[in-house]
């Protein structure tokens, strides 16, 4: 068997139980098995009582962000499989991952989860006339593909009948295979913007999407599948945070990862009407099924209100540029040519 220099790190508030035991099992399962076990809880937080016995333990403040990204400092290994606490999968899952990237096809890569697609039937529908989620047409290639509106479109592949890998451009932060030097490169730190709102909506969107822009490799390796337990134990006490954070941070993620990245003016008129149809569907959407209760709507109008304010702040307009690996390695190329010219004429 092939020998991998793979950590798995996994977020987690310690409270999953048999969901979290069924994932321990699949890790003391795994061939070859991983150098290193690193388990992220938020400080204040006790540890589960689940064990390997091997796991190293360690906390940070809390954020499924911020934990995802603690995590990349407790390890050198090259590669890491980045996993929440309610999944479970086969002996091989790290090869079938590990597999396009030996390869060099890719630089991340995730296994399918098609209970991320909307349901089929009336939820296929109305997340497709929200612009939230929508069948895909054309990019029959792609597993996913982010619209201008925010939404995404996706491809809802036949596991019996299908290719052995698509393209990503959004997915379900569930699990991941990734180097860890390019999980360094994306500077994820940058955009805890997602927590500003307490509830870090599209969080899995936008480091997939960030991945894409600066030129790095996602595919989804068909027959890497595995169980996604949902132990859901960090959201069911939320009320209408979320909502908040649905309007704020669709708005940032469309201005940061669409909008700004566009120059061409009509480019950017397309971007406008696209996200406007977004928001207006999703008020009326809002409207309509919580009439009873108008503070959803609120909150939705609020968080997108907040979230234009937001990018005019010295706080949004210090964050890092997206720039892709090509356009920095060229300047840092630039840099020593430059450096080696002054030096030359020293």
């Amino acid at each position: 068997m092939e020998k991998i220099d793979y950590a798995i790190v996994i977020r987690t508030l310690g409270k999953a139980r048999e969901k979290y035991k069924r994932l321990l099992n699949s890790i003391e399962n795994l061939n070859p098995c991983p150098k290193e076990v690193i388990v992220v809880l938020p400080e204040g937080y006790d540890l589960p009582v689940e064990r390997l016995g091997y796991e190293k333990f360690v906390f940070c403040k809390k954020g499924m962000v911020t934990q995802r990204i603690e995590g990349i400092y407790h390890t050198k290994c090259e590669y890491i499989l980045f996993c929440d606490d309610d999944i479970s999968f086969s002996s091989d899952y790290i090869m079938k991952l590990y597999e396009p990237m030996k390869d060099g096809l890719a630089d991340v890569t995730i296994g399918p989860l098609l209970e991320f697609f909307p349901q089929k039937g009336g939820m296929s529908i109305a997340s497709a006339l929200l612009g939230g989620a929508i069948p895909t047409i054309f990019n029959k290639n792609n597993y996913t593909t982010i619209l201008r509106s925010s939404g995404w479109s996706y491809n809802r592949i036949d596991l019996n009948n299908c290719n052995k890998y698509y393209k990503v451009q959004s997915a379900a932060w569930t699990n991941f295979f990734i180097k860890r030097q390019v999980m360094i490169d994306i500077d994820f730190d940058s955009e805890l913007w997602l927590e500003k709102s307490g509830y870090a909506y599209l969080d899995d969107q936008t480091m997939f999407y960030k991945l894409y822009k600066m030129g790095y490799r996602t595919l989804l390796v068909s027959d890497a599948t595995y169980i996604h337990e949902d132990a859901r134990t960090s959201t069911r006490e939320l009320k209408l945070e979320p909502i908040y954070a649905f309007g704020f941070n669709h708005y940032i993620f469309w201005h940061r990862f669409i909008y700004s990245l566009h120059t061409n003016k009509f480019d950017k008129l397309i971007d406008i009407i696209a996200f406007n149809y977004w928001y207006i569907m999703n008020i009326l959407y809002n409207t309509v099924r919580n009439y009873k209760n108008k503070e959803v709507v609120n909150k939705l109008r609020e968080g997108v209100k907040d979230g234009k304010k937001y990018v005019k702040t010295k706080s949004y307009k210090s964050l890092p540029l997206i720039q892709s690996k090509y356009e920095i390695d060229r300047q840092i190329k630039l840099k020593k040519i430059i450096c080696n010219n002054e030096f030359e004429l020293k």
